[in-house]
C-alpha cells in the first residue's frame, strides 16, 4: 500500500473503532486528514469498497504468516502443514491477526447487510480465500485426505468457506478468556469439515459395490 492508502485505511478503522460507525462524509473524513474527496478516490470508491479492501488484507495477513511458516518448518527439516493443519493454522492466523481490530471486525459484523450468508464486505476475501481452499483441496486429495467423490467434492469448498464464517461469527461473541472457547470451536470445526471430506466406510462400501458389479 502506498503511505496515503495505508493512512486512510488505518485512521478509518480507528474512526469506526472508536465512533462505533462510519464517518458522515468521505469530505469530512478526508478533511480531518488534511486531504480531499479525490485523495480518497484515488484508491476506493467509497467506504464500503474501504471495507472489503481491509477485509482482504486480513486474509491477506493470513496467507503471509502461514507461508512464512510452511518454509520455516521446511528449512528445519520437518514435515510441512498437510491439509487439515493448514487449515486449522487459517483459523489459528486469522483471528489472531483480528484481535488487533476486534471493535471494527465487531461493527463490520453487526452491521452486516446480510447476517445469515455472505455479507457483501467479505466479497474481496471471499474471492482469495476460494483460490485458497480450491488448493488446499488439491493437496488433500493428492496426499489422500480429502476423498474425491463425483459431484460432492464440488461442494467442498462451499463446506470450507462456511466453517470460516461460522468462525468468524462464533469469534465476536466470543467473550472467554484469551477466547479461548474459539479455539475449541476451530479445532472442533475443522475436524467436523475434514471428517466430511475424507474417506469414510461409505467410500469403501461404494468402492466395493462398485467392484462387484465390474465384476458380472
Amino acid at each position: 500500500m502506498e503511505a496515503l492508502e495505508t493512512k486512510i485505511r488505518d485512521e478509518y478503522v480507528s474512526f469506526v473503532s472508536e465512533n462505533h460507525k462510519r464517518p458522515h462524509s468521505i469530505a469530512q473524513f478526508m478533511e480531518s486528514l488534511e486531504g480531499s474527496t479525490p485523495d480518497f478516490h484515488r484508491y476506493f470508491q467509497d467506504f464500503h469498497e474501504l471495507d472489503k479492501v481491509i477485509w482482504k488484507g486480513y486474509f491477506e495477513q493470513t496467507l503471509q504468516e502461514i507461508y512464512k511458516t510452511e518454509q520455516e518448518l521446511i528449512e528445519s527439516g520437518q514435515t510441512p502443514y498437510d491439509a487439515e493443519e493448514k487449515l486449522k493454522s487459517v483459523f489459528y492466523f486469522l483471528v489472531e491477526i483480528l484481535k488487533h481490530e476486534k471493535d471494527y471486525v465487531t461493527f463490520s459484523f453487526k452491521n452486516a447487510d446480510n447476517k445469515v450468508f455472505t455479507p457483501s464486505f467479505l466479497t474481496f476475501f471471499q474471492k482469495n480465500f476460494e483460490h485458497f481452499a480450491q488448493e488446499l483441496i488439491l493437496q488433500g486429495t493428492d496426499s489422500n485426505v480429502i476423498a474425491s467423490r463425483p459431484i460432492i467434492s464440488d461442494y467442498y469448498d462451499n463446506l470450507i468457506w462456511g466453517q470460516i464464517l461460522f468462525i468468524l461469527r462464533y469469534w465476536v461473541q466470543d467473550e472467554s478468556p484469551e477466547f479461548e472457547k474459539t479455539d475449541v470451536a476451530i479445532e472442533k470445526g475443522v475436524t467436523f469439515v475434514f471428517d466430511i471430506m475424507r474417506r469414510n466406510v461409505f467410500d469403501s462400501t461404494f468402492d466395493f459395490v462398485k467392484f462387484l458389479i465390474l465384476q458380472k
